[in-house]
């Protein structure tokens, strides 16, 4: 939900400079990282970061249900 919490609150209220707000989530803070901040480098090791957490709940997921498996 990008596009919401960066249109209605910026991420805000910031308690602490340099520190994600009260209503950021990890992709808004990254986002926040490189174009506010231009720590381009650090926002793309957040970015490598958040895509092996994804590919590691994908991988589970697929394993538990079971969605790989053919149906006759």
């Amino acid at each position: 939900m990008f596009n919401v919490i960066y249109l209605l609150t910026d991420g805000g209220p910031d308690l602490y400079f340099g520190e994600p707000g009260q209503t950021d989530i990890l992709i808004t803070y990254v986002y926040d990282v490189a174009f506010r901040d231009g720590a381009y480098g650090v926002a793309a090791a957040w970015s490598v970061v958040i895509f092996f957490m994804l590919l590691a709940f994908s991988w589970t997921y697929m394993k538990r249900t079971n969605a790989t498996e053919a149906t006759v």
